[in-house]
């Protein structure tokens, strides 16, 4: 039985305000007295606001702080960025997850509104990077992120734009647009000087003078004020005032050439930025690790601008797989100088660093991309290429996706250009690749033929999935699909995106074949693509890191398929016992969703491989830090809880196995949990079970007894875990036997029982295997 949970008291989801901001208490003020209109506001529209203003003026940072200082004022301040519908979704969905609410789709928006206004009263959304009311020539609208008019609770949205008022439904709208104007020349030079580090410091008259002179020739404009700023930032008691009027000096003489005044549009201020930019990355060189930080500089210029994993910049500036581990000595040395660089960004205010996550200007972006050579673009793509997917790349792997068809110069264009297509493909952002498509199609025309039929099965898939008519492979499908895989030249094959795309392009076809006669789902083609898919993904699994065998099961044997189980035994095998955990775990998660009729997708590989998969996984060499016993374990627990009858399977090897593994858990282990769920279900089965192994289970029981471990499980489990005990007791004194560790753990465990109902504890959920 599911229960709801209740959300948070309060739910404040936004980034942390630049530690170097300067407050700007006139605009703030501004942004308050519009807030205060919006409160008497009646529809959506006269609830919301927009700061429009060049990029790099300031908007984002100004709708941080408007946030950080009136966090006490609102129930509820989420932030989304609102750059692109991926973006977008993504931050409703978190915010979703924090309300225990699904979210998929823009139609799941009114949900999250109701879910909202149902359990608070005050809220303030940031919209930040949206381009338009409503979606036109390809930019995004957020009205329907907007519209909330059938709520009599809403909240009050602020949105950052470089459009203005005729983005925004002009006057009719009635929606407010704020410019946002540039620092003050006061206000420019206090946050020079706290760039400085100088700031409520006595300085000599000279100084004085020349950050006067810089401010004025900075205009006010921030992106530039913090480029010149962090690039001289040096605190006076590491260098003399001297020396920062020399640097002063010298960023004037800049100005002098390049003056950030007087420019007539955005892309002039654009490009006079990018002069400034060159000019810091010239100071950042002569730095101890410069070079390092522009190198993690042009990685990051690639990527999702907003909160990049620092985890990822380091594995893609490494070269590593995602889960490798390095010896400690060779982490250390490596780790510290990446970080002492990234570091070195974040001084000269090139970058944010926040916690795990950075953010980068657009526009800093912009600028490193144009000055850079191919070799970040490359290590940026061969990490997507030879990772297994992440869905918290998606961000990421569209930015470099959209960075190639803006023109980002690469070896083997095309062949990234499908690469990536498929990998957004298997993420299901399909929406954005069919958007993209016409300019895909475009790019990949110089393509191989390898790619040409890759981008062929892109458009394939596309028309299924979109439900437009087939103008491909229409003829005779199965055919063309065979004619095709098959002449993939071989070294092709070997990357594991060409194999997954090709599985998950025939599996939309089977998804879309309901109404096809059985003749016609089985001709001898499908056996020979199947044969064909087996074989490569055979080859692929001892470098499983780069494929997720997604689809694959429903592909070999599932819509009407002929083909059996004992027909791969040895890829089966060598699929479940694999020493990748993920690699494992992708094939028991995919039997979750082999709902077919007349089949039971676990008991049917339990049947055909029980004794000798759980053997194996018990002695295989694992790579992992996790435990094949764990693994044995969850592999079991999936199984029991999904089966009507356990015994369909359990017999004297499996029972013989499951005591030799139980053997090996220590007390610390969390995973007992399930050990003792399995037992306890096979003892309420048949008491012969418990005759046959009572010398060896009662010990454990009681040792875990003991320790307390069973005051600690979760609250829902604990009352399967009573049920259990009480049938089994029940059983026992039928039988005459004696078990002290069953009377003492059913009176723990009821005690746990009593205490949450005290405590106004919901059972939650039950959640009996620990890896699937």
């Amino acid at each position: 039985m599911e229960f709801p949970e209740l959300p948070p008291k309060t739910l404040h989801l936004f980034p942390d305000c630049n530690n170097d901001f300067f407050p700007r208490d006139k605009q703030l003020s501004e942004i308050g007295d519009a807030v205060g209109k919006c409160k008497g506001g009646t529809q959506a529209f006269q609830k919301t606001m927009i700061l429009h203003g060049f990029g790099g003026i300031g908007k984002t940072e100004l709708a941080r702080d408007y946030a950080q200082r009136h966090l006490p004022d609102y129930d509820y301040i989420v932030w989304f960025d609102a750059q692109t519908d991926v973006s977008l979704n993504a931050s409703f969905k978190k915010l979703a997850q924090n309300l225990c609410l699904s979210f998929k789709t823009v139609a799941d928006v009114p949900a999250v509104y109701q879910k909202l206004a149902n359990h608070y009263n005050s809220g303030l959304f940031i919209f930040d990077h949206a381009e338009r009311l409503s979606t036109m020539n390809k930019q995004l609208g957020i009205k329907e992120y907007l519209y909330t008019d059938f709520l009599e609770k809403r909240p009050i949205c602020i949105v950052t734009s470089r459009n203005g008022s005729s983005s925004w439904g002009g006057l009719s709208s009635n929606i407010q647009v704020i410019p946002i104007d540039r620092l003050s020349p006061e206000e420019t030079q206090g946050c020079l000087k706290k760039y400085l580090q100088v700031d409520g410091t006595e300085l000599p008259p000279s100084l004085e003078e020349a950050i006067s002179s810089i401010a004025g020739q900075l205009d006010g404009y921030p992106l530039a004020v913090s480029l010149v700023g962090g690039s001289m930032d040096k605190s006076a008691d590491r260098i003399s005032f001297d020396k920062i009027e020399s640097r002063i000096q010298g960023y004037l003489k800049l100005l002098e050439v390049i003056p950030i005044k007087d420019f007539c549009n955005e892309k002039d201020y654009k490009d006079r930025l990018k002069l400034i930019f060159g000019e810091t990355t010239k100071q950042l060189k002569t730095e101890t690790n410069g070079l390092l930080s522009l190198e993690l500089l042009n990685i990051m210029s690639f990527l999702s601008p907003d909160d990049i994993c620092v985890k990822l910049i380091y594995e893609i500036y490494t070269g590593q797989s995602y889960d490798d581990r390095l010896p400690p000595d060779e982490i250390l040395n490596t780790y510290i100088k990446f970080m002492s660089a990234m570091k070195l960004l974040q001084n000269y205010s090139l970058i944010r660093i926040n916690d795990e996550a950075v953010q980068i200007s657009r526009l800093i972006q912009q600028s490193a991309r144009e000055g850079t050579t191919i070799e970040p673009i490359k290590k940026v793509l061969g990490f997507f290429e030879n990772n297994l997917l992440d869905t918290r790349w998606r961000g990421n792997i569209i930015a470099i996706f959209q960075a190639l068809l803006d023109g980002a110069s690469v070896e083997n264009k095309s062949y990234y250009i499908c690469m990536l297509a498929w990998k957004l493909i298997l993420l299901d952002e399909y929406h954005y690749v069919e958007l993209k498509f016409g300019k895909v199609k475009e790019l990949a025309e110089v393509g191989t033929p390898d790619e040409q039929f890759m981008l062929k099965l892109v458009e394939f898939y596309l028309c299924l999935e979109l439900g437009v008519n087939l103008t491909i492979f229409k003829k005779n499908t199965w055919n063309d699909l065979e004619t095709g895989m098959k002449g993939l030249t071989e070294g092709f094959q070997r990357h594991g995106w060409v194999i997954e795309g090709c599985v998950c392009a025939v599996g939309k076809y089977l998804c879309s074949c309901e109404k096809i006669s059985e003749n016609k789902l089985n001709p001898p083609e499908r056996n020979v693509i199947n044969d064909w898919i087996k074989g490569k993904y055979m080859k692929l699994l001892p470098t499983s890191k780069s494929v997720i065998f997604s689809r694959v099961l429903f592909v070999l044997y599932g819509f009407r398929s002929t083909r059996s189980l004992k027909d791969d035994a040895e890829f089966i095998r060598k699929w479940v016992t694999s020493p990748d955990p993920k690699c494992r775990r992708s094939f028991w998660y995919q039997t979750k969703y082999m709902y077919l009729p007349g089949k039971n997708w676990d008991m049917s590989v339990i049947s055909a491989f029980v004794v000798d998969l759980f053997t194996r996984s018990l002695q295989i060499q694992n790579t992992s830090s996790e435990p094949m016993e764990k693994y044995f374990l969850a592999c079991l627990a999936s199984v029991m809880t999904a089966c009507q009858n356990p015994f369909e399977f359990v017999n004297d090897d499996f029972l013989n196995a499951f005591t030799e593994a139980s053997r090996i858990f220590e007390v610390k282990d969390d995973t007992f949990l399930d050990v003792a769920l399995v037992w306890l279900t096979l003892f309420v089965q048949d008491m012969e079970i418990y005759s046959s192994f009572e010398q060896n289970i009662e010990p454990q029981f009681q040792r875990f007894c003991d320790t307390g471990y069973f005051n600690n499980i979760p609250n829902g489990v604990s009352w399967d875990v009573a049920d259990l005990l009480r049938t089994f007791t029940e059983k026992r004194k039928e039988t005459g036997r004696q078990a002290n560790w069953a009377d003492k753990l059913l009176a723990i465990v009821q005690k746990k029982i009593e205490e949450d109902k005290n405590r106004n504890v919901t059972p939650k959920p039950k959640k009996r295997c620990v890896i699937l």
